[in-house]
């Protein structure tokens, strides 16, 4: 029932950038058509001065689903002008073309200028107001609104803009898409990842939108998934869509897909870290969130560390030069535990690491630098998506250990509820993430003691600018845009006291 693909039109639809090109010098634009033919896949850009423009060809590929679900298009323009206005539209063919667009070409990789990225996790998708839960799943939000991030985002570039967007982890929230239709084995979750994107599409089509992977971009495990594998579940598996859809600069760092890669903006490193499959302990090293479809092994074992010390290291010795003032890291899940100090958190300290940004907690939390051996650890993860409760109140009054009490046990409920679901059905169950993952985050600090320096589980996004050596953090509050939290994070140093391992 319901399994039929969701055609939205045959046109240019969910445009997107992304960095790319040696020194992080020029983009990568991909769209979608719903079309499973077309007659090509290219760029028409030009400076915002000039009427002239350039045609720039590049590739299209069939929807991992297969015919009936459209295709994917991408082209990395040439090296651009630095710093530079320039105009472009998307084309598949005489008619089918997108309207124009407009960008700012990324700085020169050496250049010591201000800019601003707009940093945050676990956004979703609209609100329950328009996404009501219409099929009761334990442990999920029933008021929630996403939209207030987008707006105040919206708010902010009609001000003062932001010049990139850093996703980490958890977007559109489609694996939950079955909870918000009308029929259990209706399969929506093509459609809600594809209505998402275009959701973003003001901000991605003029901003690059660089995304690291999250848990919710493992694969599709609602029961038209689960119940139909070979026509949906195994094509969704492994962070098949969320590797299809985006094309972050892997090759130009020796990363893997979109798995883990780094890039560059105004002599500042970033580097997504995969904190999702691919070493030991894993979230995801093995089986996805729903413990039954495979995921993982996206290299040799031992390449993704080897790969994470090289870019660090690489990275150390740029600062050493001069080339670069700070490294920044981002992933989707925050250190909270001994292994990931061991591990990760070790690489963080040898190479100093300024900042490290985080999601999956649904709320926000900033551990100083002394408690994280020189790094200051950032958890922001309170968006708005559909598992992250309306939150009242005065900022940062209400305690981690407070809020763990009443919301924190989500996750564990949700888990629970969705294998008494399954079993219920006669549906397989898998193995069970039944964790606390949501509460880990409130003794986080170095060797799991520790709360955070400042806690809230207000509906907000953060805002990251680099002005000469100094680093601003400000969270902004999504329904107001007052500033909620705020600091100023100075080149990597350790002391007697903090830096130990």
């Amino acid at each position: 029932v319901g399994s039929l693909p969701i055609v939205v039109g045959a046109y240019p639809e969910q445009v997107h950038l992304a960095l790319s090109g040696e020194g992080s010098s020029t983009y990568t634009i991909m769209w979608f058509n719903a079309d499973d033919e077309v007659d090509y896949s290219q760029v028409s850009v030009k400076l915002a001065t000039e009427s002239d423009s350039a045609v720039v060809a590049g590739t299209s590929e069939l929807s991992s689903l297969g015919s009936g679900y459209g295709t994917h298009h991408t082209v990395t323009l040439p090296k651009l002008l630095p710093g530079t206005l320039y105009n472009y539209r998307v084309e598949n063919s005489d008619a089918d073309v997108s309207e124009w667009f407009s960008f700012t070409s990324p700085p020169e990789k050496e250049k010591d200028e201000t800019f601003t990225a707009a940093i945050m996790g676990d956004w979703g998708y609209l609100s329950s107001d328009e996404r009501p839960w219409t099929i009761p799943v334990g442990g999920l939000a029933s008021k929630w609104d996403a939209t207030r991030t987008r707006e105040s985002l919206e708010r902010l570039n009609n001000v003062e803009g932001f010049d990139l967007l850093w996703l980490v982890g958890d977007a559109s929230y489609s694996d939950d898409s079955f909870g918000h239709v009308t029929e259990l084995l209706h399969f929506d979750y093509d459609n809600i990842y594809g209505s998402w994107m275009n959701w973003v599409q003001n901000i991605s089509s003029r901003v690059p939108f660089m995304v690291s992977p999250g848990n919710h971009e493992s694969e599709c495990h609602s029961p038209a998934c689960v119940l139909q594998p070979l026509k949906y579940g195994k094509k969704l598996s492994n962070f098949t869509a969320f590797n299809q859809r985006w094309s972050m600069p892997s090759v130009e760092s020796d990363g893997v897909e979109n798995m883990w890669y780094s890039f560059d903006w105004a002599r500042v490193h970033m580097v997504s870290i995969n904190t999702e499959t691919d070493f030991a302990g894993a979230g995801e090293e093995t089986k996805g969130d729903s413990g039954i479809y495979a995921a993982g092994s996206f290299a040799e074992d031992g390449v993704y560390m080897a790969w994470l010390e090289a870019d660090l290291a690489k990275a150390a010795a740029a600062r050493e030069a001069g080339e670069i003032d700070f490294i920044i890291a981002g992933g989707h899940r925050p250190f909270t535990d001994d292994e990931w100090c061991d591990t990760v958190g070790a690489l963080f300290l040898k190479y100093g690491v300024d900042m490290y940004f985080s999601g999956h907690s649904h709320s926000y939390s900033r551990f100083t630098a002394d408690q994280h051996d020189g790094t200051t650890h950032v958890v922001v993860g309170g968006a708005g998506n559909d598992e992250h409760p309306w939150a009242d109140g005065e900022p940062g009054k209400r305690t981690c250990q407070e809020w763990c009490k009443n919301a924190g046990g989500a996750s564990a409920a949700k888990a629970k509820a969705r294998h008494d679901l399954r079993a219920k059905a006669g549906l397989p169950v898998g193995e069970t993430h039944a964790t606390t993952d949501q509460c880990k985050i409130c003794n986080a600090g170095k060797r799991g003691a520790g709360e955070p320096a400042f806690f809230t589980d207000l509906y907000a996004y953060g805002l990251l600018k680099k002005e000469g050596q100094t680093l601003t953090w400000t969270l902004v509050h999504s329904v107001d845009d007052t500033v909620i939290d705020e600091v100023t994070v100075e080149p990597f140093s350790t002391t007697a006291e903090s830096a130990t391992i």
